[in-house]
């Protein structure tokens, strides 16, 4: 299958938490509908009633690439930290041997979540494109917190986001929404979701709704986990999130989380995606802890890949079932 003709990109410019999740008591209740998820921490099988083909991906979260040559000299005072020549060569290898992975699968593309690279370096990001584009596979790209963060540069984290996604970060969304997007795969669709401050827009949420309203069961994908009550402070919308509990802000020398914390529209937002009827999952990274935790027994269910900087990813299968 042609590049072109896999991914149709949403146009439009510009979801359920359970009642025992205090922080989400008004979220709007779910419509019951009979997907199924398998998982374990590398393999995820998810049964749809009614699909027409089976569509597969692999997940490649968390790999944490640090690339640099003289064109990234100027840069070294923000990278220093997070650098370093032999931890790159073994996390490119384990990069080359899942993309060899998602050929072997037979995948009809490569889900990365963020976290890809560990600062905007150029030579980082022409490193990965140019991986992804020798292994022929189809790839959508949401970024992750590290992608875009030069440590102790000046500016806030959305300002510093739009600076290095435009500057550099680019190519690796082919032409896509950096914010949100969404295409459809043979029936499926998958909707990125950029939430890598930990906050959700305006712009974002009505994106989100627009998705939900159409008809087609929709896959999620973004770099941080959503707040479930399982959860630690390290997920978009949790209760506890904000300046008094933000634990890495000196050490990764950026401007500390808000002090009023999360945002009411990421609050909404977190409500939206645990309350769409037709979800057939959220898949996220960032924890670095391979795990599956549900809100109901069939849906509702968040999938957090283990790190690609030491091999792990996620391989999800979509497939045909006729209920009983």
């Amino acid at each position: 299958m042609k590049r072109r003709e896999f991914f149709k990109w949403s146009v439009i410019g510009l979801s359920t938490m359970a009642a025992s999740f205090p922080a989400y008591a008004n979220a709007e209740t779910k419509k019951t509908w009979n997907c199924i998820n398998n998982s374990n921490d590398t393999e995820t099988i998810i049964f749809v009633p009614d699909l027409k083909e089976s569509v597969s991906f692999l997940q490649i979260s968390d790999s944490h690439i640090s690339c640099d040559d003289e064109s990234d000299t100027e840069y070294l005072p923000y990278s220093k930290r997070m650098g370093g020549g032999s931890v790159t060569k073994n996390r490119l290898d384990f990069f080359d041997k899942l993309l060899e992975k998602a050929k072997e699968k037979k995948v009809d593309f490569i889900a990365l979540t963020g976290d890809i690279i560990n600062y905007p370096s150029a030579t980082a990001v022409k490193t990965v494109s140019d991986r992804l584009k020798q292994s022929g596979i189809p790839f959508l790209y949401t970024a992750g917190n590290h992608d875009w963060h030069y440590e102790g540069m000046e500016g806030t984290e959305e300002e510093l986001r739009k600076k290095w996604i435009e500057k550099r970060l680019k190519p690796l969304y082919q032409g896509a929404n950096p914010m949100c997007s969404s295409i459809q795969v043979k029936g499926i669709n998958i909707v990125c979701i950029d939430n890598s401050t930990y906050q959700i827009d305006e712009h974002q949420l009505e994106f989100y709704k627009t998705q939900r309203s159409q008809p087609e069961p929709i896959v999620l994908l973004m770099h941080i986990p959503l707040y479930m009550f399982s959860l630690d402070i390290f997920s978009c919308g949790h209760p506890d999130w904000n300046e008094k509990t933000d634990p890495y802000y000196k050490i990764e020398r950026r401007l500390p989380w808000p002090k009023e914390g999360c945002s009411d529209t990421t609050k909404q937002f977190v409500r939206e995606v645990w309350a769409t009827p037709k979800l057939l999952g959220v898949f996220a990274g960032h924890t670095h802890q391979a795990r599956t935790i549900s809100v109901s027994s069939t849906n509702g269910i968040q999938h957090i890949a283990g790190p690609a900087l030491n091999g792990q990813y996620r391989l999800i299968q979509i497939r045909h079932y006729k209920p009983q």
